[in-house]
């Protein structure tokens, strides 16, 4: 009578596999943590210049404000600008002057959480991560694309509302012929300088703008 033979299996070692398995998931968390600590890095290396960018671009439009207001001295060429056309470049300038300012702030408080090894990267509207890619392009990016591009339509129809709200309700001051200039009305007059305006600050510029500006002209 034949007996059967049962062949067994070497059990594995469950403490073995679980140290390999450990093994393994501690490896892989330092490489995400060398990722992450090199995204960082790159991150505050573009923050940085961006920075300085900004802080230069601030310079040269509180320069190009005081040059254009010595030339506003001279009274001869404050008979030739026109009035709309001071305001027009004015209230560019000053638009220009806010945005640059919290442009800054927003970069610098990025610059912070990475200093502090705080989380960021994710959009302050939907809690979404911004990837990789933006931050890496657009390092000062506070929004995800789909957020941003839904600020800058609601942004577009509040800057139309108000233009269209202004012009409508502008009325002429009595009392003043039109070769006459009164020292209240003539304060400012605001030439922008194209050189360091980057193409997202034209792009931002509130619509009718320009042929505003074409039409006190």
């Amino acid at each position: 009578m034949k007996q059967k033979v049962v062949k067994r299996g070497l059990k594995p070692n469950k403490a073995k596999v679980m140290a390999i398995a450990g093994a393994e998931s501690h490896k892989k968390k330092r490489r995400l943590s060398i990722k992450s600590q090199d995204f960082r890095a790159r991150s505050l290396e573009n923050l940085t210049a961006k920075r300085q960018e900004v802080e230069e671009a601030l310079r040269r439009l509180t320069e190009s404000q005081k040059a254009s207001e010595g030339l506003l001295s001279a009274h001869d060429f404050r008979e030739e600008v026109d009035l709309a056309e001071r305001e027009i470049s004015a209230q560019t300038h000053y638009r220009l002057l806010e945005r640059k300012n919290k442009e800054l702030k927003k970069i610098e408080t990025l610059i912070r959480k990475i200093a502090e090894d705080e989380e960021f990267g994710r959009c302050e509207e939907c809690g979404k991560r911004i990837p990789e890619e933006r931050l890496l392009i657009v390092p000062e990016a506070t929004r995800c694309v789909p957020c941003q591009r839904e600020m800058e339509k609601w942004d577009s129809r509040v800057a139309l509302a108000e233009m269209t709200h202004s012009s409508s309700g502008r009325k002429k001051e009595p009392g003043w012929g039109p070769n006459q200039d009164s020292d209240d009305e003539v304060k400012i007059s605001l030439k922008t300088d194209m050189d360091y305006l980057s193409f997202v600050d034209l792009g931002d510029t509130e619509p009718g703008e320009t042929e505003g500006e074409n039409n006190g002209k």
